[in-house]
């Protein structure tokens, strides 16, 4: 070996036409980054590359086991890496075959009948289009593919020594197969209803297509046999997953290939998760044009910085909200068990200045931060610094080299990296992501953030490096079963807050309080609590509701709601008008400690009340404010006015903010500082109640006046 190696390096290319696959290609101007794992060169036609032979997967498992779930990920996550992989499904060859099937079957309608162990001739088809569809993978890595994902049941010892059988006939194929194991009843029934909107029950009565499916799964189950002992004596290399992961065995895995595909299997997850994602805050260079560096942020740039701090700590609150609000509903009682534990959050930046200061605001104590090299902007070698103008002047082949062909370009100089190059430098942090079950932002640049995004969302090679990744824009990526949910957010400068973008229109979309969306998606900043429910303004007041008697034992609660209010006028934000603060304004109020110190008193009076103010409460709240009975009511003693009937109206936007205003009393463990709270809870306590006695209250604050009035009615 060591002969053959001298030989190359001290040989011309025509002298040694026997040893060119051992040689890197030469380009007189660039460098391309072929030499990566699973990238070969068009000269090389051997099928053996850096990365070891070629891999066929084939899946075990019956059906509803996760398996397409399985091999979708692992087909995105291989391609992301630069590997040719493509999935090859036997459902869908039989689908489309089934026309061309002699025995009576009409086409796409193979009922349960057709999977019964005991049905000679369908065992018989079934195994033929399983042979079928792997001739068809295994050409398809002979003409360039580099990962054949055989996606089928293969759940008999004797499918699965065909499969071996015919790859063994092919030079340097190893297969790996990974068998999914569920017994998760929850999870098998959701599987299950979810095959009926495939296309095998197209048309067909949910009813008549899940018991059919149920049938279907049974016969599988009848024949169905386990990767075990007996296969093991033959060498065979596989892994089964239990549950998504949950538990992993791996038996005599063998090559890089193979060892990145478990690696990446064994990190899944399936929990409800965000993942914020955003490039720095507009940098000194980006103002002049420059790339790379290590320079600070612009003025504009610590705007965004700051706001980004103010809007990150609100979703924060927002998950957590939702989080409580799915469990209560999850396990159906109106006085669920202990709250589950609160998510961390972490914050991941680069090692870079610009990106360091974008998250200076967040406080550590709330944030996990940490600064990753693995985050860096791609680095352009001798281009560092210069501008693209420079560039071209200075370098102009190199300048045409990287126009020719972005991903694959790397910049000159030492240290000069390509998009492939910062592809696997990032990929731990890719696993990383899919392990975590923590909520995250990231704080990075353009190249990286089109890395990342181009995973989750699955995008094509080519496009990555023309992807628009606008700095001061903020993407929301929640992984689901079926991919990942992408939300878009846009920083307004003028209005210094952030803007929802509609993805279908590409247009910005600051929602209109008076949609119906707005009353799925608007929320408040303090509360942190979707306003999701509309208001029902024919409900009937009931005066022996157990919330009206509590609130009847201790006046003191909507004494210290009404001072609330009026503090909050004081910051200036009327909510009695139906005023809606402006994103800033909520944020303000989120970190104001006298705000804090009033919500931790009325959340005191409410506990010793009993009264636990969710989502049922609030809208008993507005129900009752909105009716035409209250506001016949009698003004309360607390109140110095009635209130006429044009000031109590209110709009779709006053009811979500009087509704948020009411949830900044439920208690938040991790959003407000409990010590500093009950400290000022108790000097605003002893100023609101001098405040009573010595002067009233000029005009009403709302619906709380209203309520009051029917309580309290004299």
């Amino acid at each position: 070996m060591l002969k053959i190696l001298l030989l190359a390096l001290s040989h011309s290319d025509e002298e040694n036409d026997s040893i060119e696959i051992l040689q890197r290609p030469h380009y007189k101007y660039h460098r391309y980054s072929l030499d990566l794992p699973g990238i070969m060169t068009k000269e090389q036609q051997t099928q053996i590359g850096v990365a070891g032979p070629k891999l066929i997967v084939a899946m075990v498992g019956l059906p509803a086991r996760g398996k397409s779930y399985i091999v979708k990920k692992l087909r995105r996550y291989l391609t992301w890496l630069q590997y040719e992989t493509k999935i090859f499904n036997v459902g869908n060859l039989r689908r489309n075959t089934a026309q061309l099937i002699k025995n009576g079957t009409a086409p796409n309608n193979h009922s349960h009948s057709f999977f019964d162990p005991n049905n000679e001739y369908a065992k018989n088809v079934r195994d033929q289009l399983a042979m079928d569809s792997l001739d068809e993978l295994i050409y398809w890595l002979k003409t360039g593919g580099r990962v054949g994902i055989h996606d089928a049941t293969n759940s008999t010892i004797a499918r699965r020594k065909k499969i071996l059988e015919r790859c063994q006939r092919e030079n340097n194929f190893k297969v790996l197969f990974i068998e999914s194991i569920c017994d998760d009843k929850e999870v098998l029934e959701s599987n299950m209803r979810l095959k009926l909107s495939g296309p095998d029950y197209k048309n067909v009565d949910p009813e008549e297509a899940l018991d059919d499916f149920r049938r279907r799964v049974a016969n599988y189950e009848r024949a169905y046999e386990t990767i075990g002992e007996e296969e093991e004596k033959t060498d065979v290399e596989y892994c089964k997953l239990i549950n998504v992961g949950k538990k992993i065995i791996a038996h005599n895995i063998k090559g890089y290939l193979s060892g990145q595909c478990i690696f990446y299997l064994m990190n899944l997850n399936l929990i409800d998760r965000q993942i914020w994602l955003t490039r720095h805050g507009e940098s000194a260079d980006n103002v002049s044009g420059r790339i790379g560096g290590d320079s600070s942020l612009s003025e504009k740039g610590r705007k965004f910085a700051a706001c980004l701090s103010r809007f990150v700590h609100a979703q924060k609150m927002l998950f957590r909200q939702k989080q409580l609000e799915n469990y209560r509903e999850k396990i159906g009682s109106s006085t669920p068990p202990p709250e589950p534990p609160e998510r961390n959050f972490l914050v991941w930046t680069s090692m870079l200045k610009r990106t360091i200061e974008t998250v200076e605001s967040l406080d550590p104590k709330e944030f996990d931060i940490m600064h990753i090299r693995f985050l860096n902007e791609i680095y352009a070698g001798r281009c560092e610094g210069k501008t693209y103008q420079e560039i071209e002047q200075s370098y102009p082949e190199e300048f045409n080299a990287r126009k020719n062909n972005k991903l694959y370009y790397r910049y000159p100089g030492m240290g000069g990296e390509s998009y492939l190059d910062v592809i696997h430098r990032v990929n731990p942090l890719i696993i990383e992501l899919e392990r975590m079950t923590d909520n995250i932002l990231v704080v990075t640049h353009r190249v990286v953030l089109r890395i990342i995004l181009a995973y989750f969302l699955d995008v094509e090679k080519e496009k990555v490096p023309d992807m628009d990744v606008p700095l001061h824009t903020l993407y929301c990526l929640q992984p689901k079963a079926y991919g990942s949910e992408l939300t878009k957010w846009k920083y307004d400068d003028e209005q210094d807050q952030f803007f929802q973008i509609d993805l279908k229109n590409t247009t910005l979309s600051p929602i209109s309080p008076t949609s119906p969306t707005c009353l799925q998606r608007q929320y408040h900043v303090t509360s942190g609590k979707f306003m999701s429910t509309p208001l029902d303004n024919n409900m009937k007041i009931d005066p022996n509701d157990p919330l009206v008697t509590k609130i009847r034992s201790d006046p003191e609660i909507l004494v210290s709601i009404q001072e609330f209010s009026q503090l909050l006028q004081g910051k200036g934000v009327d909510i009695s008008r139906g005023q809606m603060p402006s994103m800033l304004q909520m944020a303000k109020l989120a970190s104001d400690k006298e705000i804090n110190a009033k919500i931790t008193n009325i959340n005191t009076l409410l506990n010793r009340a009993g009264i636990t103010l969710d989502s049922q409460t609030i809208q008993k709240f507005m129900n009752w404010a909105n009716s035409d009975k209250a506001s016949e009511l009698n003004v309360s003693q607390n109140s110095t006015q009635k209130i006429p009937s044009q000031a109590t109206t209110l709009t779709p936007k006053a009811d979500i903010i009087e509704k948020s205003k009411e949830t900044t009393s439920s208690p938040e463990k991790a959003t407000f500082n409990q010590v500093e709270s009950k400290v000022m809870a108790a000097d605003t306590a002893k100023t609101a109640t001098s405040k009573t006695t010595k002067e009233q209250p000029k005009e009403s604050v709302g619906f709380i006046a209203r309520i009051k009035s029917w309580i309290f009615k004299t």
